[in-house]
């Protein structure tokens, strides 16, 4: 990975962590990316009723997720299942905000 590209990972991690902060819950950027035996994933996200944070993992594309995007719509969130595998939701941030901070 070059330079750029981690800086780039770096900024967006901060970005998300901030927004995080913003929403009022304590967010921390996981040092080299969850690349360490302790801590896996890009951020944490601390709530207040669980024991342990949560764990997020951040990318981002030049071009986009089109296709994520395209199936999205003016949904609130979108839930993809590969066959014989666990469901993963697609969620606005604003939908996401609603469901975190309550």
């Amino acid at each position: 990975m070059s330079k750029m590209q981690r800086e780039k990972g770096k900024r967006i991690e901060l970005e998300i962590v901030n927004l995080f902060k913003a929403w009022g819950l304590r967010s921390l950027r996981v040092p080299l990316s969850g690349a360490t035996e302790y801590a896996k994933g890009d951020i944490d996200v601390y709530l207040d009723h669980r024991d342990a944070p949560m764990v997020g993992e951040v990318k981002a594309r030049k071009a986009g997720f089109k296709q994520l995007t395209s199936w999205l719509g003016d949904n609130d969130f979108l839930v993809v299942r590969p066959d014989r595998g666990e469901p993963m939701f697609v969620l606005p941030v604003e939908t996401m905000r609603e469901l975190m901070t309550r």
